[in-house]
């Protein structure tokens, strides 16, 4: 019996304790206690590729997020950058949810962490609390290299026809040999004129600054009609080659054999020395993902893409071009004096 009372004396004191934890925590949530939670899309991505994390946040009632300061490829936390972001908003007992998306592209390698964000909040009287997330890890691996062709894929021939002995081979085999011939000749004799004319426009392009070079090789691709001709995979592949080319003799860089996540990234790892705008860069990637989408994936971009793919590279070659020569410019300012 006295056992039993000792137990009851126990019980009681622990249950109303745990009733007034319950009864507390209810009251914080009726009045909208500020909570962020943060999960990661993937714990893994690769290297200058967006990272997807959901920011769950709840707040008080008619408290909204304040996201007005975020710009896409200028805000910028640690070792990421934002690349885009989604905010909806519902209501839900009294508090504000707000699911917040944020896509962040990464430029180091490694075990990397997403640091906390500090988004401040506006109030129906003001200002309102500022909310912090909760660090993220994320895993940064070197990308895959590109596996849009094949290399078993090769063009279909036909099957040669197998001769007989029945066709006079003594009238075939001289006649072979003429054509046989003649081919060669005129192989060789076009392969010579081709190079020639190569030369020719090469001994003319040094003459020409990379930009010059740009605008002259474009205005002859649009030229070409190929996309009213419906050849969009060889118009992506003939714009590639001509901004390439610009890239290599404008900054010097051998870029010949480099996929475009890895043109990307020399780019961004030089960006300081080139001086080369993390902005323009950012731009840069989306335009080449439309013409690497193009040129292998079978993919038909729109009119509107299409002039914003064009726009977008003559604005990266506008914002790089070099500063004239002091000499141009002295000549400059005395001829405005006089």
């Amino acid at each position: 019996m006295v056992k039993k009372q000792k137990r009851n004396l126990l019980f009681f004191p622990t249950f109303v304790t745990f009733v007034a934890f319950v009864a507390f925590s209810l009251r914080l949530q009726a009045q909208g206690v500020i909570g962020v939670g943060a999960v990661p899309k993937t714990p893994q991505v690769a290297l200058a590729q967006p990272a997807e994390i959901l920011y769950t946040v709840r707040l008080p009632a008619k408290t909204k997020l304040d996201l007005a300061a975020w710009k896409a490829g200028v805000t910028q936390w640690k070792d990421f950058v934002l690349w885009d972001f989604r905010a909806k908003t519902r209501s839900e007992d009294d508090r504000e949810i707000t699911d917040l998306t944020i896509f962040l592209v990464p430029f180091n390698l490694g075990d990397l962490e997403i640091p906390a964000i500090e988004i401040p909040t506006k109030a129906p009287d003001g200002p309102g609390p500022v909310v912090k997330t909760p660090p993220v890890a994320i895993k940064v691996v070197e990308p895959e290299p590109d596996s849009n062709i094949s290399p078993g894929l090769q063009d279909i021939k036909a099957p040669k026809k197998p001769l007989y002995f029945w066709e006079n081979p003594w009238f075939w085999g001289p006649l072979a040999a003429v054509l046989l011939v003649a081919a060669l000749g005129g192989f060789f004799a076009y392969r010579k004129l081709k190079k020639n004319k190569h030369e020719a426009a090469r001994r003319a392009e040094e003459n020409l600054t990379p930009e010059e070079a740009f605008y002259r090789n474009l205005k002859e691709l649009t030229e070409s009609d190929s996309l009213a001709k419906g050849a969009i995979r060889e118009f992506y592949f003939g714009l590639s080659e001509i901004f390439r080319s610009y890239l290599a003799r404008r900054f010097l860089l051998d870029i010949e054999s480099l996929t475009t996540n890895e043109l990307m990234r020399a780019l961004h790892q030089e960006r300081q020395t080139l001086g080369i705008g993390l902005s323009h860069l950012m731009k840069l990637k989306e335009q080449l993902e439309i013409s690497d989408l193009a040129k292998f994936a079978k993919y038909r971009p729109n009119d509107q893409e299409n002039e914003g793919v064009v726009e977008s590279l003559k604005e990266f070659v506008e914002a790089h071009r070099p500063a004239p020569p002091a000499k141009d410019q002295a000549a400059g300012a005395a001829q405005s004096q006089s």
